[in-house]
């Protein structure tokens, strides 16, 4: 908590409030991404909004500059998904850092990168982004996985049909 009112303090010292920004970005905080959002205004200094805009980009996965209206849509449409979720999206940001991170990430929680190369062409990055999708989904609803294959609703009560080959992935937000 002290973290947070440090950072979104716009009357603190600009050093400390770098650090505590950056601590927070270290921490991946999904919580303090409005007053992340805030703090790229230019009027809360170049120091602060380029913190704010390295723990937003560490923390979601995404990179929208210091766009603060693109980094608000971003977040009224995704924010309520898990972190889990952002990091599988941004396998497929077109900034080869940002894969790079987030398939460290997601290395560490599902002790495995499935073949994941950041460098790898699109189509083969895709493939694997469906595996990591694949695996979230049996973690988190395994109630719909049968055989190591997550399976979607057939409309007929509790049955379970399932996944098309090559079902399509959802859809990732557009990259800066």
């Amino acid at each position: 908590e002290e973290l947070r009112a440090a950072a979104a303090d716009s009357g603190r010292v600009a050093g400390e409030t770098v650090s505590a920004i950056d601590a927070l970005g270290e921490l991946r905080d999904g919580a303090v991404i409005p007053a992340m959002i805030d703090r790229l205004d230019a009027s809360a200094g170049s120091e602060v909004a380029e913190a704010a805009h390295r723990a937003l980009v560490a923390t979601c996965a995404q990179d929208f500059g210091r766009s603060r209206r693109r980094w608000r849509t971003w977040a009224r449409d995704h924010g309520v998904r898990p972190r889990v979720e952002w990091l599988i999206d941004g396998l497929a940001h077109k900034q080869a850092a940002i894969r790079t991170a987030a398939i460290e990430e997601l290395r560490h929680l599902a002790g495995d990168s499935f073949g994941y190369l950041p460098s790898s062409p699109k189509n083969e990055r895709d493939r694997v982004r469906r595996r990591f999708a694949v695996w979230w989904q049996q973690l988190a609803h395994p109630e719909t996985a049968i055989s190591g294959q997550v399976c979607r609703p057939s409309g007929d009560q509790g049955a379970f049909l399932p996944p098309a080959d090559e079902a399509p992935l959802p859809p990732t937000p557009k990259a800066r």
